[in-house]
Order: C-alpha cells, then sequence, then structure tokens
C-alpha cells in the first residue's frame, strides 16, 4: 500500500497556526471590558481614561446614592429580579413592566437602567426614550442593548444589596433608627 501524503494548507507552509486567529479574538473578547475607552464618552467629565467596567460601576453607584433613592420602596428586590426578567422576556418587555409598575421602586429602577442605556454616549446601545429606541432600533442593536443592560445591573445589584436597606425606609414609615423602649 501506498503512504498518502498529508497536503499542507497556504497556512501550515507559510508557519502560521490556522487557531491562533481564533484565539486573539476569544482573548479580544475577554478582555473588551477592561479596555480604556475614549475619554470623549460623557460620563468622564476631563477624568483619566476609565474601562466601561469602571463607568458602569461609577453610573450605578450614583444612581444608588442619589437623592431619588429617598423613597425606593423595595428597589433591591426589584433590580435582583430584573436580569431573570430580562432573560425570560426580553429586554424590551422587561422594561415595559418596569414603566408601568406602580410602585416607586420600578420607576427609579426603569429610570436608571434608561439613563445607562439611553445615556448617547460612545458605547451606548441607544439615545432617547428607551422603548421608543428598542422599537426603531436593529437586532444588533437590541442584543447589544441587552447584554449591557445584564452588565450593568451586575453593578446595580451589588451597590443596591450594600447601601439599601430592601423594604424599609421613608414610603413605608420605616425607620432606619433603632427605637429605644
Amino acid at each position: 500500500m501506498a503512504k498518502r501524503k498529508k497536503k499542507k494548507s497556504k497556512n501550515m507552509k507559510k508557519g502560521i497556526d490556522p487557531h491562533a486567529k481564533k484565539q486573539k479574538q476569544a482573548q479580544a473578547a475577554q478582555t473588551q471590558d477592561e479596555q480604556p475607552i475614549d475619554t470623549a464618552a460623557p460620563m468622564t467629565d476631563g477624568e483619566p481614561t476609565k474601562s466601561l467596567a469602571q463607568l458602569r460601576a461609577k453610573h450605578a453607584l450614583d444612581a444608588i446614592q442619589s437623592d431619588d433613592m429617598k423613597d425606593y420602596d423595595k428597589y433591591v428586590s426589584y433590580v435582583s429580579a430584573l436580569p431573570a426578567t430580562i432573560i425570560i422576556s426580553g429586554l424590551g418587555q422587561a422594561m415595559a413592566m418596569l414603566k408601568a409598575g406602580k410602585k416607586p421602586g420600578h420607576g427609579i429602577l426603569f429610570n436608571h437602567m434608561q439613563d445607562w442605556l439611553c445615556s448617547g454616549w460612545k458605547h451606548g446601545p441607544y439615545s432617547g426614550d428607551i422603548l421608543p429606541a428598542i422599537m426603531a432600533g436593529t437586532e444588533d442593536d437590541y442584543i447589544r442593548a441587552q447584554a449591557e443592560a445584564m452588565e450593568y445591573l451586575e453593578w446595580l445589584k451589588k451597590f443596591a444589596v450594600a447601601f439599601l436597606k430592601d423594604g424599609d425606609n421613608a414610603s413605608s414609615g420605616g425607620d432606619d433608627e433603632p427605637t429605644s423602649s
């Protein structure tokens, strides 16, 4: 029997690993959030270049510590449940449910999400109002917005758990100070 020689591809003849391109793409995707972004983003306000993850964290912390959080009414529960709602129903329906919510916490969370996703900054998926933007945008915009919403919610949830007490606040008449008898 005659042995058959393996036919070498052009890349193999040149000494190029055919898997190298895929490995580089995977590494680039993995470190995407850690890459510094352009300081032209409006949220940087002339500060040194920050990564996208840092900008998310700063925006989330500012949102949690803002004055509108005086009447947050179970915000921690709402922000904790929103990622599952987005996965099950999609970003558009989840945002519509928040907008229709009767409790103050729903409206506050809707505003925080809309602020982040529609701020018009360089990496933001939308600008203007989120619900019309979702309807007018492309499928690629929607997928990007949904992924960005999930990334942002990680920070929002961490800070809400760290700084807010779920349920007891000014709207329910609760008092953070213990009473003495």
